[in-house]
């Protein structure tokens, strides 16, 4: 059986992945996990944009800090239809987040999901 080690987050920061002057900001900060966001912090209208700056600050790798810290990307709701779109872009890349954040889980079928609509090449991070 695998062992995953366990890393507390105290602090979570949902930064709105579609403003990279907020998202460069968040990267001062002593946050335990800065999840990049797709969903409720970014309007519809963005959703794109969102994207695109996520991809490439994850194509950048993560930045050097004094402390371990968790780079996550919380994806759209399965139920929202936005969800696999958001998967495609944050796992299409070398480098991938630490934790993919799903929002909005109601029953054990949304689980389910994300493991099998994506292509076997993607690699699924942690999922919180």
């Amino acid at each position: 059986i695998p062992v995953r080690n366990y890393i507390p987050r105290r602090a979570l920061m949902y930064v709105p992945g579609s403003d990279f002057k907020k998202i460069n900001k968040s990267f001062s900060l002593e946050a335990d996990c800065i999840a990049l966001d797709c969903e409720d912090g970014v309007a519809l209208n963005k959703k794109e944009q969102a994207r695109t700056n996520i991809r490439a600050v994850l194509d950048q790798g993560k930045p050097e800090k004094s402390k371990y810290f968790d780079l996550g990307v919380r994806v759209n709701s399965i139920e929202s239809g936005l969800c696999h779109q958001d998967l495609e872009y944050c796992l299409s890349g070398k480098n991938l987040p630490d934790t993919i954040l799903l929002p909005k889980v109601e029953e054990s079928d949304h689980l389910n999901w994300v493991h099998f609509p994506l292509p076997t090449s993607f690699y699924l991070p942690y999922i919180a």
